[in-house]
């Protein structure tokens, strides 16, 4: 693995980091006799900015972040019959591209000098090739991208104590695993995840104790879930219509 982070002062308290990033990984998994031995090299690599300062608009004080995050990633992906833990024949050969982008800012505007109003948009998109070399039919390529906004507020009664509360939505695109199911031709029909989350906490320290709490609900759209519906269907992918994630988060 290999990275780096530069940051520029800009100066008027103003910053840019720029960095990137690289990791190779090969993989020999000989996991069941069933699935087989897994075998196969990856390379990830990854480009990101993000720009953040402060400033004042007449008595408020403004403090803003935007940035892109990119992350492209090949996996020559190869599963071999298990004899005793060495491969034996070939049975999956694949190619494997997917590529994520993630554009952002964020904003919070202090109305008063204890009270933040934060306002925030995402777009993200992402790719998953697959080309099949022993079953072309299983060949397949999708795309997915969505804009995520978040509004907030953030009270600050001390220095180093803070309330919050806000409103998100969040986007997830499935990955290769649920994608490529056995029993099927190319990608199997399942969509990305989307939520709204709604979430109120408080953090801070005094004295001797630190914590980090919130309260959340989620509304999920598509949740990508997986599990074994039956004694004949082995654990796949699908979607559920809609779900509720809500509890609390304690630290």
């Amino acid at each position: 693995r290999l990275s780096n982070k530069t940051t520029i002062d800009l100066g008027g308290g103003h910053k840019m980091d720029v960095g990137v990033f690289a990791f190779y990984k090969d993989l020999m998994h000989p996991i069941t006799s069933f699935v087989g031995v897994i075998d196969q090299e990856s390379v990830n690599l990854g480009l990101y900015t993000q720009n953040s300062g402060t400033y004042k608009t007449g008595k408020h004080l403004n403090r803003y972040r935007f940035g892109i995050t990119t992350h492209f990633g090949e996996t020559d992906a190869k599963v071999w019959t298990n004899v005793g833990g060495t491969p034996g024949s070939l049975t999956s050969n694949a190619d494997q591209s997917a590529q994520n982008v993630v554009v952002y800012g964020e904003n919070s505007f202090y109305v008063q000098p204890k009270l933040a109003l934060i306002t925030g948009m995402q777009y993200t998109y992402a790719n998953r090739d697959v080309v099949d070399k022993i079953t072309p039919s299983e060949t397949d390529s999708s795309n997915y991208d969505s804009w995520n906004p978040k509004v907030g507020v953030m009270y600050k009664p001390t220095e180093k104590t803070q309330l919050f509360a806000n409103v998100s939505k969040s986007y997830e695109a499935p990955d290769f695993s649920d994608l490529t199911q056995s029993g099927t031709s190319g990608f199997i029909n399942v969509d990305a995840q989307e939520a709204w989350t709604l979430e109120v906490g408080t953090r801070g320290e005094r004295g001797p104790i630190a914590w980090d709490i919130s309260l959340y609900r989620a509304w999920l759209e598509d949740e990508l879930l997986k599990f074994t519906t039956g004694g004949s269907v082995p654990a796949t992918t699908f979607n559920a219509e809609d779900t509720v994630h809500q509890g609390a988060e304690i630290g």
